[in-house]
């Protein structure tokens, strides 16, 4: 290449323009001889000497001077140069020094740019460098690419059968009763039997092709007796550290008791050990002692004990792996619908279940808070569904029944809307099978569409109970959500009792909860829903609501010791909550109810701030408690008499049930301050978007001081309409739609049985809550006050939904009767039509009786007409 490529240009374009000037010009006139000598000299420099030479000649035709004889031989000097250069360079060339004869190329054609020898010897190192790369990789993958992969694939082929075989040898190793190892045991036998399994297979290979050693060199130190001692005390010592760990299911206890208790009773501790872990301990002993016999006694061949050794390590990390394996939460999960096919809804329904057991939409109440817990403690990566399809989940069963990892696998299997059963693999082989119907858990017959998928739901939701009870028992980490619970019957029915997408029934909800209770009184959630569920059906000023609020006190030892932290700050929020309406109830005269609050809302406060930072779900409830908590100090103090600063303290736009907590705050003010009403107002505004929340505002003791307030009995409205009443929630869009939201015309439409069975299937209910809409819609007939829907509402909260139970309760004690709705009517909004009960209530239950005599006597002639 030319050292000045400009000059090489610019050389190019005057021999141009002076050629071109030249043959312009007239036919006598002559070329200029120096500026051919310059444009000559240009031409040399640029290396472009055939240029220069036809230059230097053209100057010597028209004007020989010394310019031209000199050029000439500069040009000659030049081409002189430039072929040494090039024949210098094709000896490097051939000599192999690739580098120093590309100097000498590049050189030459500096010199001379048309130098055809120089040019082509680059071409030629060009040529070599490409063709030394690639024997260079052709090298490189001979010997290194073609072997590793080579051995990778041939040692990846072998651990993967080793893993298959330690796979399908996990349900001979590890019992279908045994409990799972501490993880860090499980982990640490786990990592050296999948390493001995790793180096067995690299072995296999690496030897096979390479014979890197002589096993003559190699040192006579037996590596069975390692084998022999170390595994099988390792493992004698993990099971039985987990043996005396969780001897009791309910037991739980620091690490040092574990260990203390673990010496002094060592020999039957290591005998329940050997119970539960012989088909491991037995086969690594065998092999050990067998492999230490052949080696010293029997061979003596190096490559013999060599293989002896190999396959003392290879067994003993198949066993190691086979038990790490057959320890595995991985669980797979399938629900046969009634037709025998897979039901991949049902079947994702069921994994959730079992993965968030408990999870479900809290209560819309304002002063309490759900029980509903976070049951289970396993990971999503620990589940898996089989595939719908006939197809896929045929070959997705030969997969998994193959895979070393999937140990526990359940089916439940849908009989019909009733029934259902649940069969558990441990390692393939059976665990555990429950066959149960609802009927059995006390729940009612399921028909219409919707009542069957609820009741689906509900049969799901025991599938998922009865999985992670039993699951509980070979994994004790899992106890710690189940609040105490070891039956899994008591756990569906809490669970069921406390999801509002599985119930909507109080009365059932409540003896739900006893039952059970009844099935598993050691279960220290339902205990604590049961007492709060009668504790919620109880007036605030009645003895039996203190009596159920200091039941739900004494059972705080057992939920910090048996319950996760999130039930330990809802109930302590709870607690807090109940003792001060006890208080403001008493007429701020209970002053144990007043210590009892401040020691609740204390604890309420610390436990929030002592929460754990790796749990974002109680690290999101105690960010929700907090404020609360510090709200409800402060009512504290305003029941003390004790100015708390203004309210300063109060978020300009809080959460509703945050609200409805400043809203009281301000409502407890007593000098009944106006700034202290309108702030209570403002808050309730925010805090009470649904009836059901209005009617837990209505009992609230501690908005008393509202209740005249036109403004909060507007924001507390009861029912304006006969649907507007709780009652029919979950069906008063469809009963609008049909036109029956009058009571007369839901009477005229249901005065047969089978108006009340079209009905029934028409909102997808039972007939029984059909029969009670219309028992209720029978109350408005008996006197023109109760088509008042506000007193009608407070008539069915107090019990009385039918002409029957009204008589009933009024023969009973009139008395009674009447004081009960008094006292319901001052617990929230006047009612107009309740201040004077007695003027017409004893004429409604006349109405009643004359009509009950009626039907009699119409069933008494239509009984003589049928004989006749």
């Amino acid at each position: 290449m030319p050292r000045h490529p400009g000059r090489t240009i610019a050389a190019v374009l005057l021999a141009a323009a002076a050629a071109l000037t030249a043959s312009a010009a007239p036919a006598c006139a002559a070329p200029d001889p120096t500026a051919l000598c310059a444009l000559a000299q240009q031409s040399l420099e640029a290396g472009h000497l055939a240029q220069a030479a036809a230059l230097y000649t053209q100057t010597a035709d028209g004007n020989p001077s010394t310019c031209a004889s000199v050029g000439l031989s500069l040009v000659a000097a030049h081409h002189q140069v430039a072929a040494q250069s090039a024949a210098a360079g094709q000896e490097l060339l051939q000599a192999g020094d690739l580098a120093a004869a590309e100097r000498k190329f590049r050189e030459a054609l500096a010199i001379d740019a048309e130098n055809a020898e120089a040019t082509a010897g680059l071409n030629a190192i060009t040529a070599r460098q490409q063709n030394l790369a690639l024997s260079q990789w052709d090298l490189f993958y001979d010997r290194w690419v073609l072997p590793m992969t080579q051995l990778l694939t041939a040692a990846a082929i072998l651990l993967l059968v080793l893993l298959t075989l330690s796979g399908l040898l996990s349900g001979v190793v590890v019992k279908v009763d045994s409990i799972a190892w501490p993880r860090p045991w499980r982990i640490s036998l786990g990592v050296i039997g999948f390493l001995l399994l790793v180096g067995s297979a690299l072995m296999f290979a690496i030897y096979q092709m390479f014979h890197p050693f002589d096993p003559g060199d190699i040192s006579d130190w037996p590596a069975d007796l390692t084998a022999l001692v170390v595994f099988p005390a390792a493992v004698t010592v993990a099971a039985a550290w987990t043996h005396e760990r969780h001897r009791v299911a309910s037991e739980w206890e620091s690490r040092g008791k574990t260990l203390m208790r673990l010496i002094r009773s060592w020999r039957p501790t290591f005998a329940g050990a050997c119970t539960y872990w012989w088909r491991l301990l037995v086969p690594l002993v065998i092999i050990g002692g067998l492999g230490l016999l052949l080696r010293t006694v029997v061979l003596h061949d190096p490559r013999r004990q060599l293989l002896t050794t190999y396959a003392v390590l290879t067994l003993d990390g198949i066993l190691l792996t086979a038990a790490t394996f057959g320890q595995n939460l991985r669980l797979q999960v399938s629900v046969q619908s009634p037709d025998g096919e897979n039901d991949p809804v049902a079947t994702d329904y069921l994994l959730a279940r079992v993965q968030d057991l408990g999870i479900d939409t809290p209560p819309m109440r304002l002063r309490a808070v759900t029980s509903s817990m976070h049951l289970s403690k396993i990971k999503t990566e620990d589940l898996s569904a089989l595939p719908s399809g006939k197809i896929a989940a045929a070959l997705s069963s030969i997969f998994f029944a193959i895979r070393p990892d999937l140990t526990w696998r359940v089916r439940a299997a849908i009989m019909d809307d009733n029934r259902i059963t649940v069969t558990l693999t441990r390692n393939g082989r059976h665990a555990e099978s429950d066959i149960f119907s609802r009927a059995e858990l006390f729940l009612p017959l399921s028909k219409g569409q919707e009542a069957r998928e609820r009741a689906k739901a509900q049969l799901l939701t025991g599938a998922a109970a009865v999985t992670l009870l039993r699951l509980s028992r070979a994994h004790p980490r899992l106890r710690d959500q189940l609040c105490g619970a070891t039956a899994w019957r008591s756990v569906t029915l809490q669970v069921i009792a406390t999801s509002r997408s599985l119930i909507d029934d109080p009365d059932l909800r409540t003896a739900l909860l006893a039952r059970a209770v009844d099935e598993d009184p050691g279960n220290v959630l339902a205990r604590v829903d049961h007492l709060w569920a009668l504790q919620d059906a109880t007036p605030h000023d009645s003895a039996a609501y203190r009596q159920l609020a200091e039941e739900a006190d004494d059972q705080f030892d057992d939920i910090k010791a048996f319950c996760p932290d999130a039930l330990v700050i809802r109930a302590l929020y709870r607690s807090a909550s109940q003792w001060i309406n006890s208080f403001v109830v008493s007429g701020r005269s209970d002053k144990h109810a007043l210590g009892l609050a401040e020691k609740r809302v204390e604890e309420l406060e610390s436990a929030c701030e002592d929460v754990d930072t790796n749990d974002m779900d109680l690290l999101t409830l105690a960010k929700q408690i907090r404020p609360i908590g510090k709200a409800m100090r402060h009512e504290i103090k305003a029941l003390t008499d004790v100015r708390s600063d203004r309210h300063s303290f109060m978020e300009s736009s809080p959460a509703p049930r945050l609200a409805y907590e400043y809203a009281r705050l301000a409502g407890l003010d007593r000098r009944s301050h106006p700034m202290s009403k309108r702030t209570a107002l403002r808050y309730l505004r925010i805090a009470l978007p649904t009836e059901a929340l209005r009617a837990e505002a209505r009992k609230d003791p501690c908005l008393r001081a509202l209740h005249d307030s036109e403004e909060y009995q507007e924001l507390t409205a009861t029912a304006s309409t006969f649907v507007d009443l709780p009652v029919f929630d979950s069906c008063r869009p469809k009963l609008v739609e049909a036109g029956l939201s009058a009571p007369t015309d839901f009477l005229f439409r249901t005065a047969t049985t089978r108006q009340r069975a079209v009905l029934a299937e028409y909102l997808d209910i039972s007939p029984v809550l059909v029969e009670r809409f219309v028992q209720i819609a029978q109350l408005t007939q008996l006197h023109d006050r109760l088509d008042c829907a506000a007193a009608l509402g407070l008539l069915v909260a107090c019990g009385i939904d039918s002409p029957a139970r009204l008589r009933l309760e009024f023969a009973r004690d009139k008395d009674t009767l009447f004081e009960a709705l008094r006292d319901a009517n001052r617990d929230g909004p006047r009612i107009q039509e309740i201040e004077d009960v007695e003027s017409w209530l004893p004429d409604a239950v006349s109405t009643a009786a004359a009509a009950q005599r009626s039907r009699r006597g119409r069933r008494a002639a239509d009984l003589v007409g049928r004989l006749l």
